[in-house]
């Protein structure tokens, strides 16, 4: 009982959830679905009434309103539900991208840690292939809802037609068949009928709810699989030059056919299932209909109703035998989606508090002083420690270079310093304040960053770096222009409104990994913060422009306070300062001549590593 009344506050909640992304396609489709529930009885209880006038010899001008009537009220029904299936057939595409963007826009809202965790990147993957593979979530929601309404609807209708039928009596039964007709044991055996009919379909179809819930979720599987192989592999330019050059497509085809076959037994299992608890529905509706068509016949054939009385109730039964089941298969499917939208708003319901957020404004004057102070850190649902009390300070106007083995810490203290974490003891200042009193957006305003797994979207070139439709085109050029990018501006006729990438734009362009960098640099200046911090803005760079860089680095950053992370030591000397990192930890700081100095040092040893294959 729990466990059901969990599944109907689930179901209510999707609902809230349906009216407030789309409220005229949901009403829509509810008004659809009562213009469909109606149509079948107002037809047969005009029908059986223009069969009575007909019997009873009435006037032809009261058969003549009373075929018009039927004909009128089925034609406004029909184009009421045809107007709301075109409202629902412009809504639908809204109410798609809201849902599809609720999604996005609450990964957003999350803290970085969540995002970075493996389990909000399975539930995600989960929700999307519940949309993609079944339509499951919300979007079984949207089209279960609407029909469990039509069909409760129509059961309603027809139990009204069912309980006339039974009500109707002959006045004074005489002959034994007008007794039988007419006894409360006929009845009893059809009201017994319906139960037995009723029960076999609930037992039924959620035998069949379960049995599919169970194959699809294995099927799952099998699709993300196929899936993965068709998106990252067959249908991917970027990742035919390895097909071809290994020969890894019949790989990767024998992979395919296996989880087809995989997929097809499911599939067949499945349907085996269906089929046989299909026909237990069948075989009672048929039991149901016999005698229906007995105990109608038997009254009509009595005199307890006209000729007409046959068509309205046989009619009403079977509309009642068929929604019947169609209802209990509608509610099934949606008790069998509440694990989809279970999974859906424990998403929606993930704390955004990770990471409390000021309400200092970021500070003003176009400077600002990085202060960490004894900053220890682990990542969440982990014990050891990847930085352990580390200090250092980043004064206004100075270039900051950060070196030291891989794993030592050194993309984790940028982290910290982006404020994507806070770190676990310790606490980094800007301008004297904790950086935890700022407003997170404000904070992060000061900051101009290219990390080193950066990415550029399928936009313009313009809109890549200005991060927004909106573009400063005259800001944009200066800015790809110091970043080493002019010439190909200059050679590129569409200029800053060049779309980068094949995606939208069959005349897209695919820029080179140093290109793409330099891009990412340009975005970074776009930005004009106080604080850039690059993370190996070189390492897709050839000699000569990883120098031309160098050289104009100064120039690039102008007085701005910036930090540098890099493995290629030479390009440090530049930096007023440089931090060396080695096992978690700040181990040594200086000019490059005073590490150097410094012979059984870290710097020294990686310096001397590296330039043993320039000697």
């Amino acid at each position: 009982m729990k466990g059901f009344r969990e599944e109907c506050l689930l179901i209510l909640r999707g609902v809230g959830v349906l009216h407030r992304l789309s409220p005229w396609n949901l009403l829509a489709k509810c008004v659809r679905s009562v213009c469909n529930a109606a149509q079948p009885f107002v037809s047969l209880y005009l029908s059986a009434a223009v069969i009575d006038a007909l019997a009873a010899s009435a006037p032809r001008k009261t058969v003549f309103l009373l075929a018009g009537a039927a004909l009128a009220s089925n034609l406004f029904l029909v184009l009421l539900s045809k107007a709301m299936d075109t409202v629902n057939y412009r809504k639908w595409n809204q109410f798609y991208l809201r849902y599809n963007f609720s999604i996005g826009e609450r990964a957003q809202e999350l803290p970085y840690d969540r995002i970075e965790d493996v389990g909000t990147h399975l539930m995600i993957k989960n929700i999307d292939d519940a949309m993609k593979i079944g339509n499951y979530g919300l979007i079984k929601l949207h089209s279960r809802i609407p029909l469990l309404m039509e069909h409760f609807l129509r059961v309603c209708f027809a139990l009204g037609f069912i309980l006339s039928a039974i009500l109707q009596k002959a006045a004074e039964p005489q002959t034994p068949l007008q007794r039988c007709a007419n006894s409360w044991w006929a009845d009893g055996l059809l009201i017994l009928l319906i139960l037995l009919s009723a029960l076999a379909c609930m037992f039924a179809n959620k035998r069949i709810a379960l049995r599919s819930y169970d194959h699809l979720g294995r099927l799952s599987k099998s699709n993300r699989i196929f899936d993965y192989y068709l998106n990252h592999y067959l249908d991917s330019h970027r990742a035919g030059k390895d097909i071809r050059l290994y020969r890894q497509d019949r790989l990767i085809l024998d992979e395919i056919e296996q989880v087809s076959r995989r997929s097809t037994r499911i599939v067949d299992h499945m349907n085996k299932g269906i089929f046989q608890n299909s026909c237990w529905i069948l075989i009672t509706n048929f039991l149901l209909l016999f005698y229906i068509y007995l105990y109608i016949g038997l009254k009509s054939m009595t005199g307890v109703f006209p000729a007409g009385g046959i068509v309205k109730y046989s009619g009403g039964v079977l509309q009642f035998a068929s929604a019947f089941s169609e209802m209990m298969d509608a509610f099934s499917q949606l008790r069998a989606n509440t694990p989809y939208l279970r999974n859906y708003f424990q998403f929606l319901d993930l704390p955004s508090a990770g990471q409390k957020s000021g309400r200092r404004q970021a500070p003003s004057g176009g400077s600002c002083r990085i202060e960490v102070r004894h900053v220890s850190f682990c990542y969440p649902g982990r014990e050891e420690y990847v930085l352990q009390d580390v200090s250092f300070t980043l004064e206004p106007g100075e270039k900051t270079a950060i070196v030291g083995r891989n794993g030592s810490g050194k993309t984790t203290m940028i982290k910290l310093l982006c404020r994507l974490y806070d770190p676990t003891e310790g606490e980094i200042l800007c301008n004297g304040v904790d950086i935890r009193e700022y407003d997170v957006r404000a904070y992060r305003a000061l900051l101009g960053v290219v990390f080193q797994d950066f990415r550029l979207f399928s936009f313009t070139l313009g809109q890549n770096v200005a991060a927004s439709v909106e573009v400063d085109r005259e800001k944009a050029e200066a800015c790809l222009v110091k970043a080493g990018l002019g010439d190909w501006l200059r050679r590129e006729k569409r200029g800053l409104d060049t779309w980068l990438r094949k995606d939208f734009d069959e005349n897209g362009v695919e820029i080179s990994g140093g290109e793409a960098q330099k891009a990412a640099l340009a975005r970074a200046l776009y930005k004009n913060a106080p604080l850039i911090i690059l993370d190996e803005p070189t390492a897709a760079l050839d000699p000569i422009a990883e120098a031309e860089i160098y050289e104009k680095f100064s120039e690039i950053v102008g007085g701005r306070t910036s930090v540098f992370i890099s493995h290629r030591l030479s390009s440090c000397r530049f930096c007023d300062r440089i931090l060396v990192f080695a096992d978690h930890t700040l181990s040594q700081y200086g000019s490059h001549e005073e590490l150097l100095a410094e012979r059984n040092g870290c710097y020294a040893a990686l310096w001397n590593a590296q330039a043993q294959y320039y000697g």
